[in-house]
C-alpha cells in the first residue's frame, strides 16, 4: 500500500513539475502591413480592401482614409464589416447596413444617421490611425 501512495506521489510531483517549470516557446510578433500615410484615389482605395494579405485594410468615412488592418478579423473579406474594406463607407454607417453605399449620396440623412455617423467617426478617430484622405 505505502508503494502505491510512493507512485502516486512521483506522479502528482511529475505533473506539477511539467506543468508549472515548462515554458510556452514565444512566438514570433505577426508583423502587420503598414500604410503609406499620403491621398488616395478611390480607384486605389479599392486595392486596400483586405483580400491581399500584404497589403493594409484601409476604409474611408466621409474623406478620412483610416487603417483597419489590425482588426481585419472584422474588416477583412470573411469580417463582419468586410463590404466597408477598400471603400468610403460612410453612407453604410449612418444607415446602419453592412454595405458600403459608396456612391450614394449623404444628403438627405435624418437627424439620427447622422448622429450614429458621427459615432462612428469618433470611435475610428479614437481607435484607428488617418492615413489620408480620399
Amino acid at each position: 500500500e505505502n508503494e502505491m501512495w510512493e507512485w502516486l506521489a512521483l506522479v502528482a510531483f511529475l505533473f506539477v513539475a511539467v506543468l508549472f517549470l515548462s515554458k510556452p516557446k514565444p512566438q514570433a510578433p505577426i508583423k502587420l502591413p503598414v500604410a503609406e500615410v499620403r491621398d488616395y484615389t478611390r480607384d486605389e482605395l479599392r486595392e486596400y480592401n483586405g483580400k491581399d494579405p500584404k497589403k493594409p485594410i484601409l476604409l474611408a468615412i466621409k474623406g478620412e482614409i483610416y487603417d483597419v488592418t489590425r482588426s481585419a478579423s472584422f474588416y477583412g473579406p470573411d469580417g463582419a464589416y468586410g463590404a466597408f474594406a477598400g471603400v468610403e463607407c460612410s453612407w453604410g454607417l449612418a444607415k446602419g447596413v453592412v454595405e458600403s453605399g459608396e456612391d450614394k449620396p449623404l444628403v438627405g440623412l435624418t437627424e439620427a444617421e447622422k448622429d450614429a455617423l458621427d459615432e462612428w467617426i469618433q470611435f475610428f478617430v479614437g481607435k484607428y490611425k488617418v492615413v489620408g484622405r480620399i
